[in-house]
């Protein structure tokens, strides 16, 4: 015969004991997922973290160069000679530098009325000729209106003036290298002004003007 084996039941106190055992099973295996999940975590967000200091460096660098190239770029573009303006020529003397020949003559002083130009009683007409030479390797712009000006010793700036005692007056011009513009340039300055200074400034390769004393 054989022989019936009966399975014996476990007690509460058994139950309760399997069933606390298998819930920390499951909380060990938890914690562990946990804790791998937060070291993947930690290295993705190291990771960022150096990817993101990099950019800022590089960034960073970027930006200083391109400040410092600014920088230089501004520094060449604005430095000039500065010009000596004790040195002035007279109306006997040829001007010149790198980029032009500038000579005047015939300078005249005219206070007759000018119906079609009218000037102030206490002004008279400074009237003379001038030739201005390209001696540059390009082609430049000679704007008299805006290139040409005469000085007081107060410092006041007086622009050209139109006369119909002026014949034939300097005109804007592109001058090819070697060229010449030869014509009349006239200002109207204060009669009692004895040393009004002629300013020849075209700018031409960034020169300082050419300065003469007209009267003298």
């Amino acid at each position: 015969m054989k022989k019936l084996h009966i399975r014996r039941k476990k007690t509460i106190e058994e139950r309760i004991g399997d069933e606390v055992s298998k819930e920390v099973k499951e909380a060990k295996r938890e914690w562990k997922r946990l804790v791998k999940f937060k070291d993947e975590n930690y290295l993705l967000f190291t990771a960022f973290v150096i990817l993101l200091s990099a950019a800022i460096i590089v960034n960073t660098v970027y930006v200083i160069n391109s400040n410092k190239r600014i920088n230089n770029r501004s520094t060449i573009h604005s430095t000039i000679t500065i010009s000596d303006v004790t040195k002035y020529l007279t109306s006997q003397q040829a001007g010149s530098n790198s980029v032009q020949t500038v000579k005047i003559s015939n300078v005249t002083e005219n206070d007759s009325v000018d119906h079609a130009f009218m000037i102030d009683d206490s002004e008279t007409m400074l009237i003379m000729d001038i030739s201005i030479t390209n001696e540059s390797a390009i082609e430049q712009q000679l704007i008299p209106v805006n290139q040409l000006f005469v000085r007081t010793n107060e410092g006041n700036t007086i622009n050209l003036h139109a006369s119909t005692y002026v014949k034939n007056p300097l005109g804007a011009t592109d001058l090819k290298p070697g060229q010449t513009a030869v014509g009349q340039i006239s200002f109207n300055v204060p009669k009692n002004i004895s040393h009004p200074l002629l300013y020849v400034d075209t700018g031409w390769d960034r020169t300082v003007p050419l300065v003469f004393d007209v009267l003298h």
